[in-house]
């Protein structure tokens, strides 16, 4: 509703519209009788504000009570008005719709990473990725890699072949981290592996090399604390 419509209500209602502030928000003030049998000379005031909507910018008049929150505590403390704390507005749905949707809505989290607690991989947060959890995450190894090669990665997919007691094949590409390092994220320490037989191809290679180290004596064991060292530099 904007000032002149506002005006136009209360011309039409015979009410009565008094501006009372100018600064540091240009308030109104409604005053019209009730309808009540009991109480017939009791005076109704509501204060509007004149506030641009955080959309279209269009100005609207709406009630203090929705633009403001009764917390004149916290007002004192963030150094806004006496009354309240302000709010968005907004002068129709769809501009509301178009403010806190996708990137502007408060919880849009889009690229944001955390930690995996089930095992040591980083997640990223993606509301767009078509192979992404319940949770609208993916592992970071991979959307790193997608986003250099411009496209998605096949996901894994385990199915029986022949028979109900024939082997378990996979198709698909996995990510293997080069330095065994799960945090290290870089497109070059990154390999895209067709299936997961073919990932465990390459950790076989990797712990025959450590077996041959150890029969070299260049890796030792430490049978009381259970960890491998260095033995010869």
């Amino acid at each position: 509703m904007t000032l002149k419509e506002l005006k136009q209500k209360c011309k039409d209602n015979n009410w009565e519209i008094n501006k009372i502030t100018e600064k540091p928000a240009r308030i109104y003030r409604v005053k019209y009788k009730t309808i009540n049998s009991k109480n017939p000379d009791k005076y109704l005031y509501h204060r509007y504000i004149r506030r641009k909507c955080s959309t279209c910018k269009k100005e609207n008049m709406i009630n203090r009570s929705v633009y403001y929150r009764a917390n004149k505590g916290k007002a004192k403390q963030t150094g806004s008005s006496s009354f309240g704390i302000a709010k968005r507005s907004f002068c129709s749905k769809k501009c509301r719709s178009v403010a806190i949707s996708g990137k502007n809505h408060y919880m849009f989290e889009e690229g944001k990473i955390i930690s995996n607690k089930h095992s040591d991989y980083d997640l990223v947060k993606t509301c767009k990725h078509p192979y992404r959890s319940k949770n609208n995450y993916v592992p970071l190894q991979r959307w790193v890699v997608e986003k250099h090669l411009g496209r998605y990665l096949k996901p894994v997919v385990r199915y029986k072949s022949g028979k109900k007691k024939g082997k378990i094949k996979d198709h698909g590409e996995l990510v293997h981290h080069i330095d065994m390092d799960k945090k290290h994220n870089v497109i070059s320490n990154l390999m895209i592996c067709n299936g997961m037989g073919h990932h465990q191809d390459i950790h076989a290679t990797y712990n025959n090399v450590c077996r041959s180290l150890m029969d070299d004596g260049i890796i030792g064991f430490n049978v009381i604390d259970g960890y491998y060292r260095k033995d010869k530099s």
